[in-house]
Order: structure tokens, then C-alpha cells, then sequence
């Protein structure tokens, strides 16, 4: 991951020897490490030069050097500044570190202070150093029960920081509710993974797509939710549903629907199913011995 450091400038003038003139500090690049390529070498600090080094400067360079333990105190006494570069560098530094319980308070944290969806966890590879081969590994990504437009936010964010031959895991169980800009910003992001060829895994796809066939059989039903139903299909492999549904929505919306695209689908994974219940230990029972069996295996239980 490269973090958004001053380049070095070979253009950059001599300072007059008369009097030192302070020079115009650069503003700070508009790309966020969310945005970078996430690669596998772990943190890259380019070196920087010309500018005052702020002190998220100095916490990259320290954890560059080595000093990782030294970089986290730092970067934790300047997230009351209101930098969120330093909020992202402490949830990279998460990630690569494995602290999944650690990144999960930070993003609690983030969203209570910026009032945004904060960056979703994302596994890093066993073999973080640095010039290390690492394996992509899947990322997986759970929306929650109202699918709104934060929710598709983080789902933007998720599969834009995972590496581009990764497999991506989309899990739609939790989903109860969608709403207009839910549904819209979804099959958008659903679409453009599908067109980057992206590789989908998704669990619980079965119980969103009920609840938009639900949907969409209302008497004012949204043309945003029919497209997110034709996006789901899409992605799936399911022609033939596509296809009736697609002559459906030309019909009911008087206007021509998407067209099927040749793509590779998405592979369907079942979700982890809930551990059984245990059986309630019996508050009574009378004490009893078999004839048969030696009186060393009576069984007697008390409150």
C-alpha cells in the first residue's frame, strides 16, 4: 500500500541566499489509501522532500524503519486532528498486523466522528513483509439488513480495495429491507464488478432476490429494484430469468431493459449455518441400574 507522500521535485528552485522565503506548502494529495492499489508488499513511504513533515510523515517513515509500535501512538495522538489519512494509515496498519478486533472499535470510532461508513476489513496475506509474495486473498463482505446507500458505500469501498484478482464474497443474508438508492447504487456496483471481471462468491443471494420479487409484484413498485433483480441474474448465470423478467419490465415501464451479457458467474456459497442447539440437561431423574450391566455405570441424575 503507498501512502500519499510529496514526490520529490527535480524542478524545484534554489532558495535565494539573501533571505529565506518560505516557500508554499503543496497541498495534500485527494487520494486516499482506500483508493490505492492494495499490493502485496505491505506500506510503500516514498521519500518526500521540499515540504514541513507533518507528523503522519513521520509515522510512515517510522513504521518504515521498523518502528511499528512507535508509528501506532503516533497516528493515535493525531486522529483528534481531524486528518484522516492518519484514520487510514491506523486501520492499514490493522489490517496488515491481523488486528481484526482492534480495526473493528477504530471503524466504530470513525463513524461516530465523521458520520460516514468507515473502511471494511480486509485479510491481509500471511507473508506481509515487504518484497514478500503474497496470494490474494478472498475478501469478504456482509451488508447489513437495510440496504441503503451507506451500505452500497461499503460495498464500493470493499471491492475496490481488494486486490483485482481476488476472489470477492458478498454475503446477502442479513438483508431485510432495500431502499430506492439501495437498490440502485447496488446494481451498479454489481455491474461494474462484472464487467472488470471480477471474481464474485455470494451467500444468501436467494433470500434478496425473494424479497424483490416481493417487490417488485407491488402496485407502485421501482424501476431501481426490477434493475437490481435483472443485475442479480445477470450475475448469476441465470438466463433464462433474466430473460422473462427483463420482457416484464419493457412491459410494465414501457422502456427497453438491459440487455444479457456472456460473463462468467458468480460462483453461490451457502452461508455458515447456525450451530444447533444443545440439548437442556434433565433437572430430574431417577436413578437406575440395568441387571445386565455391572452397577459401576449407574447413571444417576440430580439438580
Amino acid at each position: 500500500m503507498a501512502l500519499p507522500f510529496f514526490k520529490k521535485g527535480k524542478d524545484k528552485a534554489p532558495p535565494p541566499k539573501q533571505a529565506p522565503v518560505s516557500a508554499p506548502v503543496e497541498s495534500l494529495p485527494t487520494e486516499t489509501l482506500l483508493t490505492m492499489d492494495m499490493g502485496a508488499s505491505g506500506i510503500v513511504v516514498e521519500e518526500s522532500s521540499g515540504a514541513p513533515q507533518s507528523a503522519v510523515d513521520e509515522a510512515a517513515i517510522m513504521y518504515a524503519s521498523g518502528q511499528t509500535d512507535m508509528a501506532e501512538r503516533l497516528l493515535k495522538d493525531i486522529l483528534g486532528g481531524g486528518d484522516r489519512r492518519a484514520w487510514h494509515m491506523l486501520f492499514d496498519l490493522y489490517c496488515i498486523q491481523r488486528r481484526e478486533k482492534e480495526f473493528e472499535q477504530l471503524a466504530l470510532d470513525y463513524a461516530m466522528r465523521f458520520e460516514t461508513s468507515p473502511p471494511v476489513w480486509q485479510k491481509m496475506g500471511s507473508n506481509g513483509g515487504a518484497g514478500a509474495p503474497q496470494q490474494a486473498e478472498a475478501a469478504s463482505l456482509e451488508l447489513p439488513g437495510l440496504l441503503d446507500k451507506k451500505a452500497a458505500a461499503s460495498l464500493r469501498e470493499g471491492i475496490a480495495g481488494t486486490d483485482k484478482k481476488a476472489v470477492v464474497r458478498i454475503d446477502f443474508s442479513r438483508i431485510e429491507m432495500v431502499d430506492e438508492n439501495g437498490a440502485d447504487e447496488c446494481a451498479k456496483i454489481l455491474s461494474a464488478a462484472r464487467k472488470a471481471k471480477r471474481k464474485l462468491q455470494v451467500s444468501g443471494v436467494d433470500r434478496l432476490i425473494a424479497l424483490l420479487q416481493d417487490l417488485n409484484r407491488a402496485t407502485h413498485s421501482r424501476a431501481v429494484h426490477w434493475l437490481l433483480l435483472l443485475e442479480l441474474y445477470q450475475i448469476l448465470g441465470q438466463q433464462d430469468n433474466f430473460e422473462d423478467l427483463a420482457v416484464d419490465y419493457a412491459v410494465r415501464f414501457e422502456v427497453s431493459p438491459p440487455s444479457w451479457s456472456e460473463v462468467q458467474a458468480a460462483e453461490v456459497v451457502q452461508t455458515k449455518p447456525a450451530e444447533p442447539a444443545r440439548s437442556p440437561r434433565p433437572t430430574t431423574a431417577p436413578c437406575s441400574s440395568s441387571a445386565a450391566m455391572p452397577p459401576r455405570i449407574t447413571t444417576c441424575w440430580s439438580t
